[in-house]
């Protein structure tokens, strides 16, 4: 049976879907920009909270639900959610707004992290693959719906609805959430408590160095070296640890360890497609934001088509000896060369050529992203599998704040010297070599072609 007709996937596909649907709230900038009477760059807050919670817990909240389960920690991320959406919607300040964001990061850290181990509890690890590419399509598919929805409810009511809308949603998943089994406790219910701290502390200092990058370098390379030297005594403190947050000897293998950064580099470089194309279209296209939000949809409806195709690949024999390196090394080439077409992009070019361009780059990244989630959930024994997911998400999303920053200081530094063309055929000329290298090593490196 596909995992499609389980109807518990789909309980838990209501649970996940309120963080790729965030991409609502970027349609409702201007008009929370006017409500509470601020400047443009204020905004930038509103992703920058929200991003900081869910990214310094995500690891944290997979360890908690090792230990104490899967869907109790999901259950409890997604009461949080439920209250943080209602009291954005309600947020009577611009202050109030950012403590509810901080509210909803954590939700869904909590929520996201133990989703994989529970959507791959639901069927036999023969169907892992399929198991995983039908939840990386509900994920995806959520993202690029979520534009349109924020346009629509916010013409229909106001920007709050594009936080209370999915309250709902994130409450009907913790309703149904009672028919999905629980997974026994782990043998050992000790939790480290000092490593939870020091990496949740180092993972805060890395991304707020990242995003001072433009406003003060000073404070970036302050953030940067803090961060650096809390990681390294996290590091020290892991190797101690009787009962570590993550076994850091999975990173003694090469393949583990070259796994883990080719997601961060491949999302960085795919990534950039969402900071700089919407300029693009803005201004050499000279697209409406209603227009652009449905251009940019196809860069994940494409995710969403070949993550499922790659979980129907990775479920036949072999899926992780032969299918998946070979899908790795095609989602590279799918990605580089993707960019390399943005970076062709003239003023001439019509929409469907746009469209088709960071379609590939889609593709290519739905592709890579089940094939990750699939080897590295393999590669982890089933009680760690919480850890399993929440590495796959903190790196994907390490990788697109990476984009987030780097990509668009390359972008924004090289059309102030260069003017607009030159700018971005150098951003994306510079993405597409991060893929072509990624790809390199994947056909030269012994460790992508074995299992061990």
């Amino acid at each position: 049976m596909s995992p499609l007709l389980n109807p518990r996937l789909w309980i838990i596909g209501l649970g996940i879907v309120i963080l790729p649907l965030d991409s609502s709230v970027n349609v409702a900038f201007p008009f929370i920009a006017q409500a509470f009477d601020l400047p443009a760059s204020a905004l930038r807050l509103v992703v920058v909270t929200y991003i900081l919670s869910a990214m310094t817990l995500l690891l944290i909240a997979g360890r908690m639900g090792d230990i104490w389960g899967y869907r109790r920690i999901f259950r409890l991320g997604l009461a949080i959610s439920v209250a943080a959406l209602l009291l954005n919607a309600a947020a009577p300040s611009y202050e109030f707004l950012l403590a509810a964001r901080i509210g909803q990061g954590i939700g869904v850290a909590l929520t996201l992290s133990c989703a994989p181990a529970l959507v791959i509890g639901l069927f036999p690890d023969a169907d892992r693959g399929k198991a995983i590419g039908a939840y990386a399509m509900i994920f995806a598919g959520s993202m690029a719906v979520g534009p349109i929805i924020g346009g629509w409810v916010i013409e229909t009511w106001d920007w709050r609805a594009v936080f209370w809308y999915r309250a709902p949603l994130a409450a009907a998943a913790l309703i149904g959430s009672v028919f999905i089994a629980e997974r026994p406790a782990g043998k050992s219910r000790r939790f480290d408590v000092a490593g939870a701290i020091l990496l949740g502390s180092a993972m805060a200092l890395i991304f707020t160095s990242l995003n001072s990058i433009a406003a003060s370098g000073a404070t970036a390379a302050i953030a940067g070296a803090a961060g650096a030297g809390t990681f390294v005594y996290f590091i020290r403190h892991q190797l101690k640890s009787e009962a570590p947050l993550i076994d850091l000897g999975y990173f003694a293998s090469w393949r583990f360890s070259g796994l883990t950064v080719s997601n961060v580099l491949l999302n960085l470089a795919a990534f950039s497609v969402m900071m700089v194309v919407p300029f693009y279209l803005g201004r050499a296209a000279g697209m409406d934001g209603g227009t652009i939000g449905y251009v940019l949809a196809a860069y994940a409806g494409g995710v969403a088509i070949t993550a499922w195709t790659a979980g129907q690949l990775l479920g036949a024999p072999g899926g992780e000896d032969d299918v998946a390196p070979r899908l790795m090394r095609l989602s590279a080439l799918m990605i580089g060369g993707g960019l390399w077409l943005v970076s062709q992009l003239g003023s001439g070019n019509s929409l469907w050529a746009v469209a088709g361009c960071i379609g590939i780059v889609g593709a290519g990244l739905g592709l890579y992203q089940a094939t990750f989630l699939y080897m590295v959930t393999g590669t982890l024994p089933p009680e760690d599998r919480g850890v399993a997911g929440s590495l796959a998400e903190m790196t994907r999303t390490m990788g697109n704040v990476s984009a987030a920053t780097l990509m668009f200081e390359v972008f924004r530094t090289r059309r102030a010297a260069d003017g607009f063309d030159a700018g971005f055929a150098s951003t994306y000329t510079l993405a597409a070599g991060i893929a072509f290298v990624v790809l390199a090593v994947m056909l030269l490196a012994p460790i992508f072609h074995r299992r061990k």
